[in-house]
């Protein structure tokens, strides 16, 4: 299968290249247009915000399969830039779909737990979503989009906060915060946050045999065997690089985000042979990001 990875510079898209590689397929890996040089595994670097010309672009590579990776990640981007981040995160899925439906391929679109809005219950796929934050809003329009635009062949997959080792080592969990405690920062981690992380290679796997079964259109659910809070999250990762666990602060949620956010993958995982990791096994393979730290302290 020839697989199209859009936003392969970051985590979750350059997990989904390297699984659909090392499961024999032919892979063009793509990422967004930066001063940087492109990391490793990614092929081309494309302004995916504008979309102009990416249309002929993505034909001219005549894929089997489109994996739509690219977006502003972050509720904060999106707070710091509404109308940029829409255009990625929305109109650009829109545009794919769109694509994708007259070429006759499956798109693979990621969104967000952050669709919800949070409480006791475990969601499902078929819960309705319910927003709080902009972020999830714009999730749930990319939901809706690609489901009018390729209703035979869009593939949704709504995962949960993702743990791993970023092409250029600063686009994870663990990346940023180290990045901020190397700054000279003490990170407010939220203690009332309740998250279930996942592994990006998981993730990566977990696409890959969406594909390659030739899943129904729809939207799926994919997060970890745990749940713990964003500031235990925090203790934890420090733990892991032996770093003193007072260089984070616990902190409360502010209003409008929501608090547990707990993802049920509805069979997904036994149907695909896969199980869900757990927190240690995601900060077992964790690497030092590059240039922060000397002797295991921060400079």
């Amino acid at each position: 299968m020839r697989v199209l990875v859009l936003g392969a510079s970051g985590l979750v898209g350059a997990a989904v290249a390297t699984a659909a590689r090392d499961r024999g397929h032919t892979v063009s890996a793509w990422g967004g247009a930066t001063p940087d040089a492109l990391p490793p595994g990614c092929d081309r670097a494309v302004d995916l915000g504008s979309g102009e010309g990416l249309e002929a672009l993505v034909a001219g590579e005549a894929p089997d399969a489109l994996v739509n990776a690219a977006a502003v990640s972050h509720p904060a981007g999106v707070e710091a830039d509404p109308e940029g981040s829409w255009r990625l995160n929305v109109d650009l899925p829109g545009q794919l779909a769109d694509g994708a439906r007259r070429w006759g391929i499956p798109l693979v679109q990621f969104s967000s737990d952050m669709v919800f809005p949070g409480g006791g219950q475990d969601f499902s796929p078929s819960d309705p979503p319910a927003p709080l934050h902009p972020y999830g809003e714009q999730k749930r329009a990319a939901e809706q989009r690609v489901a009018e635009l390729h209703p035979g062949g869009s593939l949704v997959l709504r995962i949960t906060l993702v743990n791993g080792n970023s092409p250029r080592g600063r686009r994870s969990v663990h990346e940023k915060l180290l990045a901020a405690i190397a700054a000279g920062e003490r990170p407010r981690l939220f203690r009332d946050e309740i998250r279930q992380p996942c592994a990006a290679g998981r993730v990566g796997e977990v696409v890959a045999r969406l594909l390659e079964t030739g899943a129904a259109s729809g939207i799926y659910h994919w997060g970890g065997a745990e749940t713990i809070s964003r500031y235990e999250l925090g203790r934890r990762i420090l733990a892991r690089f032996g770093l003193s666990l007072d260089r984070v602060e616990p902190a409360e949620l502010p209003p409008g985000r929501p608090g547990r956010l707990v993802l049920g993958d509805g069979g997904l995982g036994l149907r695909l042979g896969l199980g869900a990791s757990t927190v240690e096994e995601q900060l077992a393979v964790l690497r030092q990001p590059p240039r922060l730290w000397e002797g295991g302290e921060a400079r």
